[in-house]
């Protein structure tokens, strides 16, 4: 048995080519693809928060580096062109708020490349944040 499916089905379906072998190379690519996809953004985010860092880049005074980076991100997955609305953002042309609330409300659906409902904590958010972790146990 191979997860689950007994070894002769496996084996048949290998050698006539048939459609779970189809499907599982579809399957396959689409992960590969959206894998690809993923490292593009992030590895464009690190050139952001570099150029951010060196002052080569609009900032939005109001909130920290790493929340404009997560902003960056979420506009880069979303297919929005991100330097433009962050400058339009920064210019007072459009709302932080209103985007800020669209993240909370819309949160990117990978944990690589999601924001935290409290505020955009930062680069990376993998669930809870810091903040709301629980005190280590004291043993006396």
């Amino acid at each position: 048995e191979v997860d689950g499916v007994p070894l002769e089905a496996v084996v048949s379906t290998q050698s006539t080519g048939s459609e779970p072998q189809k499907k599982s190379f579809d399957n396959s690519r689409t992960s590969d693809e959206k894998r690809k996809k993923k490292r593009e953004i992030e590895v464009k985010v690190a050139e952001y928060v570099d150029k951010l860092e060196s002052g080569k880049c609009t900032r939005i005074k109001q909130i920290t580096t790493n929340e404009q980076a997560e902003i960056y991100r979420y506009l880069l997955c979303k297919g929005k062109d991100a330097k433009k609305t962050i400058k339009h953002i920064a210019t007072g042309r459009e709302s932080l708020s209103e985007l800020q609330s669209e993240m909370r409300h819309n949160p990117l659906k990978s944990p690589i490349v999601s924001g935290t409902s409290a505020g955009l904590s930062g680069l990376v958010s993998y669930g809870s944040s810091p903040s709301s972790s629980p005190e280590p146990e004291v043993k006396r």
